[in-house]
């Protein structure tokens, strides 16, 4: 599966506004992206939306001790990096629109 970056100019563009405020998120941001998002067809919307929930989904192999590690470490991995913040912010702003 491609990356959601590359497959949906919707999502590249609300990240790029991610990072171009250092993750620092304003109302004024926050309403930027929104009209952003506006923009885009519903059915990419509904997309990236679908998209960001399986991203956020825990792993699921079978083995409940793996599955724990493995979700643990990438809870931390994403935290780590803001992942998490980013991709709720999307996903919120996403949900407005």
């Amino acid at each position: 599966m491609k990356p959601l970056a590359e497959e949906s100019k919707l999502y590249k563009e609300i990240s790029d506004l991610f990072d171009k405020n250092n993750g620092k998120i304003t109302l004024d941001n926050y309403k930027e992206a929104i009209k952003i998002a506006k923009e885009y067809e519903k059915e990419e919307i509904q997309y990236v939306l679908f998209r960001l929930k399986y991203v956020n989904s825990d792993v699921e192999t079978g083995v409940i001790v793996v599955d724990k590690g493995l979700n643990i470490l990438t809870k931390i991995a994403n935290t780590l990096k803001r992942k998490d913040y980013k991709l709720a912010f999307i996903y919120s702003v996403l949900e407005t629109v």
